[in-house]
């Protein structure tokens, strides 16, 4: 399945390196929690909640802006802090590098964000671990934060205890996300920590507050499972384990910003070249994003020195004869260091079969030579966007 993903390299390039598209991330500005009996456990974000995201989110080109309710320097929680939570000792250590930065050691104070800055930001994201509790449930700053990118319908993610913080946005209408489908750290879950980790009882469990709220909560069949959800722009996490499948969901979200709304044009304008910043339809059929079999989406960046317009022009007319039949949909989106693509296949097993192909590990071999891969899954929801002209 490797190979399948992989391939995807083929399809893209890149997004503008002098300014880049920001995500603003948001920690709890709190050290402890309160628990029911008035103690104060010493609490803080959880490391591989916020570092996994947001390592991807850098790979992928987006400038991180962290900001807190105090702009005081972020508590890590020590619970979190180890290598079992990630995929290698090299990800534990460069998410240790991570925290170790100065915009995340100094971070903005949010209320000092204003809303013509708000407007900037593709995306806002909040890690989890317990201190969400303490402040960032009822933190105004956060409430309105949230309610901008609610009302202009910016990708949102939070995962663990960090959705909590939606219960911040509140106005004269009611709650923002009364009715939404979210998760958020299981009762089951929060038992294990009360006994385990807190060594006392928690104030209020975040799945009751929630759904007291006016939200529709799920979570996974079985405890510690990774489960997200994702409903109009809001996309939640249930745990640590669910860290990757939230980042893919909210990195779905974000592609889908940086290529909707632009100008599509046709693969035959490319015989000059490939353009900077514009979207090209490179499909080899009429496709229907709403109904076509499988639809995939790919961010890459380049590496080497090579001239990547020409490698990424070349490689797609590659492909565009190798794919004849079983690829309808393609659509890439260039600029110079990243690179977005859509493929709409007519099934799963065709594609397969497609890439497994000696023309197919052609086209695979030579992707690898310019492409270094940051994301590719099956598309969520039918990027029915692709049907602009």
């Amino acid at each position: 399945m490797r190979v399948v993903f992989v391939m995807l390299a083929m399809l893209c390039i890149s997004s503008t390196y002098a300014q880049k598209d920001k995500v603003l991330v948001v920690v709890s500005s709190s050290d402890y929690i309160t628990l029911a009996d008035g103690t104060k456990h010493k609490t803080g974000f959880f490391l591989s909640e916020l570092t996994i995201p947001v390592m991807a989110l850098m790979k992928a080109d987006y400038e991180i802006v962290f900001a807190n309710p105090k702009g005081n320097k972020p508590t890590m929680d020590a619970v979190g802090d180890s290598v079992d939570n990630f995929s290698s000792a090299e990800e534990y250590q460069k998410a240790k590098e991570l925290i170790k930065m100065d915009s995340f050691v100094n971070p903005r104070k949010l209320s000092d964000i204003t809303e013509e800055e708000l407007a900037s930001f593709h995306g806002i994201f909040f890690p989890g671990g317990h201190a969400p509790m303490e402040d960032l449930c009822r933190d105004a700053s956060v409430g309105q934060a949230l309610l901008y990118f609610h009302k202009h319908q910016k990708p949102t993610a939070l995962i663990c205890h960090g959705p909590i913080a939606l219960l911040s946005a509140k106005d004269e209408n009611g709650w923002a996300y009364e009715g939404y489908n979210m998760t958020i750290f299981s009762n089951d879950e929060e038992k294990f920590a009360e006994k385990n980790i807190l060594h006392g009882k928690m104030k209020v469990f975040p799945t009751e507050a929630l759904k007291s709220a006016g939200g529709n909560l799920s979570h996974a069949s079985t405890t510690w499972q990774s489960h997200a959800v994702r409903d109009r722009e809001l996309i939640t996490g249930q745990n640590p384990k669910s860290d990757h499948a939230l980042t893919n969901l909210f990195l779905e979200a974000l592609t889908k910003q940086r290529v909707a709304n632009k100008k599509m044009v046709s693969w035959e304008e490319t015989k000059d070249g490939l353009k900077s910043g514009v979207v090209y339809d490179a499909s080899l059929s009429t496709p229907d994003w709403e109904n076509d079999g499988f639809i995939l989406v790919y961010v890459g960046r380049k590496k080497g020195d090579g001239n990547f317009a020409q490698q990424v022009k070349t490689l797609i007319d590659m492909e565009r004869e190798v794919y004849k039949g079983v690829c309808r949909g393609y659509i890439v989106y260039t600029t110079d260091t990243l690179g977005i693509a859509y493929m709409s296949w007519k099934d799963k097993e065709s594609m397969q079969k497609t890439f497994a192909s000696p023309q197919g590990k052609k086209c695979l071999e030579f992707s690898k030579t310019f492409l270094e891969d940051i994301f590719f899954t099956a598309v969520n929801e039918k990027p029915l966007w692709l049907q602009q002209k």
